[in-house]
């Protein structure tokens, strides 16, 4: 697959800089009802919002699509200037800057329902409009369904979307076009492949970077599938392996009120300590120069190959979480108080959101966070 024009990374690029927030949270609300949109907003949906030609469509560049590309080309310049008008005399003031770096992506499979929590539509016919009462939230002229007071007193807070949708009835195809964030190249593909776009996570990992030594881009409690292979939007696609995600693949079932959920997995073994451990990767990079030394030339290019690429970055991030003390204790959840753990929920689910939160504070860019079974 074609790599997007520069004019979309540099916008891409534009925007993060101006993005400063320390910490976000994004809840995507997928709606379990399918709403008809009417010809002209099939067409603005279609047509206006779509910056690359659809799939099934001719792949020719149209007048229509050097438009798009240029107007995109624009948006460098646009997004800065908007984004500092506060600094202009008599310019509206901004409520905030925006300081976002690291972002916690909760993604629940089947979603609670749009119109009954979010969009209740009370001015709808029946049949649309939710058949819950509406309550009034801490932001202005926004109210919540009845079934979400908590999150009403902190809607003040949020940035709810409630144009995002979908034209497919298929559970695959939606989650896969979701984690996405495009329609996938080849129709009806909807598990994880090497030259898909790359997955949010692994765009923040290449632009941004990691933080204190810490993994950029983690998955809780494992990569997301119904079947196999993981859905896309789970890699970091056509950048390569390097920029992929950490996956525990941890199961935990039923209560876990005795036991905490534990990561043998990023422990050190019984009898290694931290001094035996350095000693083993130091062994362990004399052999790896010492081959690529007796190899030389053409062996040594055969051995920067996609696959070493991806062991060595698998290897790489493997010791990261070893010997980065800030972020081998955040997977510590016994350190939290009791009430802390209780609060979030004994459950699988309910200490993935609190290790999410322990991860962001030690560093760590991106955290997927999936309800892998429907929340029905």
């Amino acid at each position: 697959m074609a790599e997007p024009p520069p004019a979309i990374w540099q916008m891409f690029h534009s925007w993060l800089g101006t993005t400063r927030r320390r910490r976000i949270t994004i809840v995507p609300c997928m709606p379990l009802r399918q709403v008809r949109l009417r010809a002209p907003f099939r067409l603005l949906e279609t047509e206006m919002l779509s910056l690359f030609p659809a799939v099934g469509r001719s792949r020719g560049l149209t007048r229509r699509y050097w438009l798009r590309m240029a107007a995109c080309a624009t948006l460098p310049a646009v997004i800065p200037a908007a984004t500092h008008a506060s600094d202009v005399p008599g310019a509206p003031v901004l409520a905030h800057r925006p300081t976002a770096k690291q972002c916690i992506y909760i993604f629940l499979c089947g979603g609670p329902s749009q119109p009954d929590l979010w969009d209740l539509k009370p001015a709808a016919p029946a049949g649309v409009r939710t058949v819950f009462e509406s309550i009034d939230t801490t932001a202005p002229g926004i109210q919540f369904g009845s079934l979400i007071p908590q999150v009403a007193r902190h809607a003040d807070k949020l940035a709810v979307i409630r144009s995002l949708t979908h034209d497919n009835n298929d559970h695959n195809f939606a989650i896969a076009r979701s984690l996405l964030g495009q329609l996938p190249e080849r129709p009806g593909e909807v598990h994880v492949a090497r030259d898909d776009h790359p997955g949010l996570g692994g765009l923040l990992h290449k632009v941004l970077g990691p933080l204190n030594g810490s993994p950029a881009w983690v998955v809780l409690p494992r990569p997301f599938t119904t079947y196999s292979p993981p859905y896309k939007g789970q890699s970091a696609g056509f950048l390569g392996p390097a920029w992929d995600p950490i996956t525990l693949n941890k199961e935990a079932r039923g209560s876990l009120t005795d036991a905490p959920v534990q990561f043998d997995s990023i422990r050190l073994p019984e009898g290694v300590d931290g001094s035996r451990f350095a000693q083993r990767i130091d062994l362990a990079s004399s052999f790896d120069s010492a081959a690529g030394a007796a190899q030389g030339g053409a062996g040594s290019k055969k051995l920067a190959g996609t696959s070493r690429q991806r062991m060595e970055s698998a290897y790489n991030d493997a010791v990261s979480l070893i010997t980065t003390s800030a972020t081998r204790q955040a997977f510590e959840l016994e350190r939290e108080p009791e009430r802390v753990r209780d609060r979030y929920g004994r459950n699988e689910y309910g200490q993935s959101f609190l290790l999410a939160r322990r991860l962001v504070e030690a560093g760590v860019r991106t955290i997927n966070v999936f309800w892998t079974f429907f929340d029905t």
